[in-house]
Parts: C-alpha cells; structure tokens; sequence
C-alpha cells in the first residue's frame, strides 16, 4: 500500500483521521512485513517438501530397495530450495497451480 492509502481510522464507530505519526508507523509496519515475505514463503515451502518426503519415506525402509527414479524425485524435493532463488514466485507459481490458473504449471518435482 502507497503512504497515501492510510487516510482514516474508525474510532468507536466514527471516522477519524491519522496522525502523520499514525501514518508513519502503518507504512513501517507493511514494510517490515513486505521484508518477511521470503522467510514466510520458504517456511511454507519447506514445510510442503518436508510432507511431500515422509509421503515417500516408506520407499526408503530398510527392507525395501529405493528404485532410482524415487531417489531422484526425493533429492529434487530436497534441492527445491537451492534450486529457486525467488522463493515468493515459487509459491506464487505453485498457488497458481493449485487454483487450477491457465498455463501454470506444478513447480514442485513430478512424483514417479
């Protein structure tokens, strides 16, 4: 939001104006929060990946030969962070995806 989108605020029902104060802080309180946006799409990100290998874990037991298209797809899990430097277009991409957009495709590795 642009400084000038804070004009008002609703103070027991009635409409009244900000303070340049009260501007000053709204606009340092969206910028801080603009800063977190990456740490905010890598959790989400890495917290999808993470469910994403235990969904697979049970092909990497012991008594079970890992067939090498699985070990590609979980190191490709693994890497996704390494592998994308824009962390918000990732999940932008992905939430696309998710919502079905036209011409978006999976950015998450193909499960086998």
């Amino acid at each position: 939001m642009a400084r000038s989108d804070y004009t008002h605020k609703m103070v027991n029902g009635e409409r009244v104006e900000l303070t340049e104060a009260e501007i000053d802080e709204c606009v340092k309180r969206e910028e801080e929060w603009e800063k977190g946006a990456a740490d905010r799409a890598w959790a989400a990100i890495r917290q999808e990946r993470d469910s994403r290998l235990v969904a697979t874990d049970f092909y990497a037991l012991s008594d079970v030969t890992l067939a090498d298209n699985m070990k590609t797809y979980r190191q490709a899990l693994r890497d996704v962070p390494k592998d994308n430097a824009d962390p918000v277009k990732f999940q932008t991409q992905w939430h696309d995806f998710t919502g079905k957009k036209d011409g978006v495709s999976d950015p998450w590795p193909t499960k086998p």
